[in-house]
């Protein structure tokens, strides 16, 4: 199992800020991170990263397909094909937004995920037995 203490703080410092300073997006932002999940716990889920393959060679979330930004409008009978919603990832969550709204366009159930490494956290959380720290 995946485990990024770092990570862990961050999204906690992030809830523990948005409490104190911006308290009318604490919810939000706490809710996204339970929403997202569940949303791997049920399963049925696709992870595909927008990074180049170089990019994704570095690291990515097990189980996930790379399918780079540029190349998203040429493979959209793969992408109509996978299990949904189909989360999407990058490296910090730029790629990843454009292609949600491209692919949201289109009609396919998509979120964005954000960074790969967010991502893969949510995995984490999600997988049997792991620590619900947040």
């Amino acid at each position: 199992m995946y485990h990024n203490s770092k990570l862990n703080v961050q999204i906690e410092a992030t809830c523990v800020t948005y409490v104190t300073l911006r308290p009318e997006k604490a919810l939000y932002f706490c809710k996204k991170n339970r929403d997202m999940i569940d949303i791997f716990k049920n399963g049925k889920v696709s992870v595909v990263d927008v990074r180049t393959p170089a990019e994704f060679m570095g690291g990515h979330v097990v189980g996930s397909v790379n399918i780079p930004l540029n190349e998203i409008p040429n493979r959209m009978e793969e992408l109509r094909s996978l299990k949904s919603p189909v989360v999407l990832c990058c490296a910090s969550g730029g790629r990843s937004a454009q292609a949600t709204g491209f692919l949201a366009m289109k009609g396919l159930d998509c979120i964005d995920g954000g960074s790969w490494t967010t991502v893969n956290f949510y995995q984490s959380q999600a997988a049997p037995g792991a620590s619900k720290e947040f």
